[in-house]
Formats: structure tokens, sequence, C-alpha cells
């Protein structure tokens, strides 16, 4: 029971955050925003930062800008629909990761999002590590499956994001206002915070 109730605080805290952003709709503006939050160690350099990944074969090409929000599929897809949903708002940019669950999983959960028209609230998704899941279906893999479906929204897909469960995983501002613009050579996710332009290759910060 106590582990339940750590769990159910730290989905609510999410919402909480997720819920300042919207009721505070200038924070989108960009160069305005001031975070109530203590920066990642990562970002001491320069708070207003742009990761620069490179090319992956499953992106799917545009630019959005919305509130980042999302995280493990497998833990926040469950509270859709009660004080712990960490998906509220409008024009949402939704991060989704996952670690040891198998791909069957992570197809339910996707699904219990989109029926709950989750994906239709967003501007852009982020794929991130899937750390030691399942390849059991017939489906090169885990973002190659979920970029199937995704391309029926016409959103840009960031996918291969070093965030995570795996050895590296850089930080990630929930709540924050952000930029996706992916591109045939390349993506960039820019977070929309006050501060000095700071700008980080995500393969450089991983072999760091």
């Amino acid at each position: 029971m106590k582990h339940i109730k750590i769990f159910l605080i730290g989905m609510l805290l999410a919402s909480i955050a997720v819920a300042c952003i919207k009721d505070n709709p200038d924070q989108l503006s960009g160069s305005s925003v001031t975070l109530n939050c203590r920066q990642p160690e990562f970002l001491k350099a320069g708070d207003k930062v742009a990761l620069i990944s490179p090319a992956h074969p499953q992106n799917i090409t545009g630019k959005a800008s919305g509130v980042l929000v999302g995280g493990n599929i497998c833990t926040f897809a469950p509270n859709l629909g009660t004080q712990a949903d960490a998906t509220l708002g409008e024009d949402i940019i939704l991060f989704i990761e996952e670690v040891e669950e198998s791909m069957h999983n992570i197809d339910r959960q996707f699904n219990i999002l989109a029926i709950n028209r989750v994906l239709d609230r967003c501007k852009g998704v982020i794929l991130g590590e899937f750390t030691d899941c399942g390849t059991e279906f017939n489906q090169e893999s885990v973002e190659a499956m979920l970029c199937n479906y995704l391309k029926d929204w016409g959103i840009p897909v960031l996918c291969g994001f070093p965030a995570g469960h795996g050895d590296v995983n850089l930080p990630m501002i929930m709540g924050a206002p952000v930029t996706i613009d992916v591109r045939p050579d390349g993506a960039t996710l820019q977070f929309n915070v006050k501060g000095e332009q700071q700008t980080v290759k995500t393969a450089e910060a991983a072999a760091n």
C-alpha cells in the first residue's frame, strides 16, 4: 500500500506541473517563460537548451510546439482520466519510453491512449528508449510499430531520443513548453524556457 501511495503522489505531481502550464498559456510564448522548478544538472551551462538528434529511419518529419508530458507508457497510460493523469491539457508534445515490457503490452497501452483521444491533442511525439523490450510482433522495432500507428495522425515524431531507462538518460523537463523540428537530416528538441541558449548534440552527450 505504501508503494501505491508513493506512485500516485508522483503521478499527481506530474499532472499538477501540466496544469500550471495550462493555466498560464503565456508560458508557451517562449522567451518569457519562467519555470518554478530546479533545472537538471545537465542544463547548468545554459537553461534554454536545444538538443539535436541524428536522423532516425522511423522519424516522421514536421515541426510542432506544445507542452511536454508523458514518460513511461505503462506507468502513465493506466492513469488516464484520474487525478494522476499526466497527459492533461491541449497542444501537448507526448514523450514515450519503456523498459522490460513486451511489445504486446506496449501496443495495448498505446491503444489506450488512442481510444481516450490523447493523441488527438498531440502536436508531436518523442519516442525515447525502449530498453530490453520484446520483439514478439512482426515489427522491426517498438518504434516501427508505434510509428505505423502515428502516421495516421499526421504529426511529427522524433525517434531514438536518448532518454528513458538506458545507460544514457538525458533530462526531460516535464511541463515545459517545447518545440520539436524533425527533418530528414535529424531533429531538434528545443526547450522554450528563459535563459541563455545552449545547443547540445545528443550523440556527443551520450558519448560523454
